[in-house]
């Protein structure tokens, strides 16, 4: 094997040096260093061009990575780490980085397998300690879960979670997918819809993050913890819960934090019937902006838009709106919902004809934005609610047009993986089931990982089951979905 002889002719290399140096780990962590450097180098020219990725250029960096790593653990082993501690040392880091990096051509090719096999290798044969240990192991649980082995992922993230406490580094700083495990784990219960392993969860991460906050009182850890407990208990519909974990949340000076205050106010407005708490919340926190923090004025004056809108003060939270429209042109310009709360205000009000004009003025000035493309459909109906057959169908027609314009003419972003979407609801509103999941099909299958792609494989197993009959393609869809519901790589780039 090429590789093996590559790896034998370096090895015959650093049997010379120990005959001639005095620091043969020097040597041996130099060899090591160059050819990582040279697999880096490949890699890089081959990020360059991805377009050119060939699977030649694909199985040289398999190669190249792989020789590194081989010659890494050979070195290893011939070292004594008593009296070479620190070349030990940095040669278990450039064995991590290898192994890694190899890791992530295999997940990246596709071969999930191997992949688990490259970090299961690592964590046997090579002592890590610290981040490259806490990586390795979320890497793993990764590796398993997109190779459909979730019940070994699942094993692995709870290992994680009860052996790396805290979950910060030498630093002090938290290591955000350590700290984010734990609710991880719940939302991959609740997008497969395995309720019973969502509430064992639930109790699982209340627990973790009750002890984080218990033992680091006063630290970033415990505000952070607070913030997970709100976002948990929100998902739950536990609002007074979220309010009480928000309510702990403060800033630098000893105050509440603005962001959770603003957390707090949509709370008593949207699900816990306070609206005039809200208000007078949002008025506050108004009052009390200096410096940069003025610049959430314009999302704040839309939060107070919407509660408003809530307590049925129509043409008062339309003043809001346009204020922010006016005042705010920047962000009103990147922010459609703005535009569309503004025909909301007048539909509500029974002013028909200006609340269509504006959703108009919403689908020509926003084009790409989802709030445009469901307005389209919004406008089908309620064209058929007032019997304007004609009308209904036009609109319909232009949005089949302007879906399947967006997703030809902007793939592999967000935008096609909303109009792709919004096709698929039409295909099932037809009751065109065949067309339906063929094209959420698509979605799950472009957008694997994103909200979409989820919400994709979910209709169309739903789909499957209930309109077509195929309770197997069901399944097989939600097993697709189990293996990409992966956690991120803290490098970010795994």
């Amino acid at each position: 094997m090429k590789s093996g002889k590559i790896l034998a002719s370096l090895l015959l290399i650093t049997l010379t040096w120990f005959g001639c140096s005095d620091n043969p780990g020097l040597q041996l962590r130099y060899e090591a260093e160059k050819m990582f450097y040279q697999a880096e180098k490949s890699a890089r020219q081959a990020r360059i061009r991805p377009e050119l990725m060939s699977p030649e250029i694909s199985a040289n960096l398999h190669e190249l990575y792989g020789t590194t790593l081989d010659f890494c653990y050979s070195a290893i082993d011939s070292l004594n780490p008593q009296e070479y501690p620190v070349e030990y040392r940095e040669l278990t880091n450039i064995t991590f980085a290898s192994a890694t990096r190899l890791s992530q051509r295999c997940y990246a090719d596709g071969y999930f397998d191997s992949c688990v096999a490259v970090i299961d290798h690592l964590l046997h044969r090579v002592k890590l300690t610290g981040i490259p240990q806490i990586s390795a192991h979320l890497n793993l649980g990764r590796a398993l879960q997109a190779a459909g082995r979730w019940d070994s992922a699942l094993t692995t993230f709870n290992y994680a979670v009860d052996n790396f406490y805290p979950p910060i580094d030498d630093n002090g700083e938290i290591i955000v997918n350590m700290f984010g495990l734990p609710n991880h784990i719940y939302d991959i219960f609740i997008r497969v819809g395995d309720s019973a392993s969502a509430a064992a969860q639930v109790s699982r991460s209340e627990a973790y993050y009750h002890r984080l906050i218990a033992d680091y009182p006063s630290s970033n850890l415990s505000g952070a913890s607070h913030l997970s407990l709100s976002g948990l208990y929100e998902r739950l519909g536990r609002w007074e819960e979220a309010v009480d974990e928000l309510s702990q949340v403060m800033d630098t000076t000893g105050g509440l934090a603005p962001s959770a205050r603003m957390r707090i106010a949509s709370l008593q407005a949207g699900h816990l019937d306070q609206p005039d708490l809200a208000i007078k919340e949002y008025d506050k926190i108004l009052a009390n902006l200096t410096g940069r923090d003025t610049l959430r004025r314009p999302i704040i004056l839309y939060n107070k838009g919407l509660v408003q809108m809530h307590q049925k003060e129509y043409s008062q939270a339309r003043k809001t709106f346009i204020d922010v429209k006016h005042l705010y042109d920047n962000f009103y310009a990147k922010t459609p919902v703005v535009q569309f709360a503004i025909a909301r205000s007048f539909e509500f009000q029974n002013n028909w004809d200006r609340a269509e004009t504006e959703f108009k003025f919403l689908i020509n000035n926003f084009p790409t934005s989802e709030q445009s493309l469901s307005t389209y459909l919004f406008l089908v109906d309620k064209y058929r609610e007032q019997k304007r057959v004609i009308e209904a169908k036009r609109m319909e027609q232009r949005a089949e047009t302007q879906y399947r314009e967006l997703a030809t003419t902007m793939p592999g972003t967000r935008v096609e993986a909303a109009a792709l979407s919004y096709l698929a609801e039409l295909a099932r509103r037809r009751s065109d089931w065949p067309q339906a999941v063929e094209i959420l099909g698509e979605v799950f299958e472009k957008f694997p990982t994103s909200e979409f792609g989820f919400r994709a494989a979910i209709t169309a197993s739903i789909i499957y089951r209930n309109n077509l009959g195929d309770s197997t393609a069901a399944a097989n869809l939600i097993q697709e979905l189990k293996k990409k519901l992966t956690t991120v790589d803290e490098t970010g780039d795994f």
